[in-house]
């Protein structure tokens, strides 16, 4: 009879002591101790991340096809508000160098290439982590590509002009400057995404752009038309890197990552 009580007195010491360190996951009463339930936490993925993408490419428009090369800088911020995480997407800088194709894209448009879309992972170190692939719009209400009206344009960066404003110059044998108001729809993430590590994701950037022209402010060249941004290859191997826990702004990013 004692060596019952004592048994008992033994299970029921083991019990309070699993409660009072908060990590009871089960609790089955067997003649001996069952294994734990509980396992390691995974990894914490919400944060911000960043990576810088230089891919070659090429730009069309209806003066022709130019070659360049897609630069950006991406930075995601990653949160769990509740049981699903969401994903903000953001391009802290964009540029397309061609010596023919000059354009430049100034924060008031790169400040509106922003999405955010929710997304279910379990991460784990070497696992899979599916980041979902966005769609950026910007300078219109709806995907422009030769089929918007005067309507459907809008002025997203707040500049006076319908579309997004992209300062151009056309050389040789054109030689003339320009500002292109357009709506661009920007199809960005990452495919086959990897949690390398606690502070690393490995996989493909994708990075592409479609749109149309509203007009420039150049009464010599067409009014209007399609533009079309592609890599060369349908996605590129980037590096993810941990910028911080929090809600690292591009400012910061790009001193890191300029």
């Amino acid at each position: 009879m004692n060596h019952i009580v004592g048994g008992r007195r033994g299970s029921a010491s083991r019990i309070r002591g699993r409660v009072k360190a908060g990590v009871l996951c089960s609790l089955t009463v067997l003649a001996a101790p069952a294994a734990s339930t509980c396992g390691p936490a995974g990894p914490d993925i919400t944060g911000t991340w960043a990576t810088k993408v230089d891919a070659p490419g090429n730009i069309h428009i209806l003066l022709g096809d130019f070659a360049v090369n897609v630069q950006t800088t991406l930075r995601l911020v990653i949160t769990k508000p509740g049981a699903n995480y969401v994903e903000k997407i953001e391009l802290c800088k964009l540029a397309t160098p061609n010596p023919t194709l000059v354009t430049t894209y100034p924060p008031a448009l790169v400040q509106t290439l922003v999405a955010t879309a929710p997304f279910s992972a379990t991460p784990a170190i070497g696992g899979a982590l599916p980041l979902p692939l966005q769609t950026i719009q910007t300078g219109s209400s709806i995907a422009c590509h030769g089929n918007c009206a005067p309507g459907d344009f809008v002025d997203s960066d707040h500049d006076g002009n319908l579309g997004v404003t992209i300062p151009t110059f056309l050389a040789a044998p054109v030689n003339q400057n320009l500002n292109a108001f357009v709506a661009l729809t920007v199809p960005v993430g990452l495919s086959g995404g990897i949690l390398t590590d606690a502070n690393t994701i490995n996989g493909g950037g994708v990075f592409s752009a479609a749109g149309q022209f509203y007009g420039t402010d150049n009464p010599g060249l067409p009014a209007s038309g399609t533009i079309d941004v592609t890599t060369t290859a349908p996605s590129v191997p980037v590096t993810i890197k941990k910028m911080g826990a929090g809600d690292v702004p591009c400012s910061t990013v790009l001193t890191q990552l300029p």
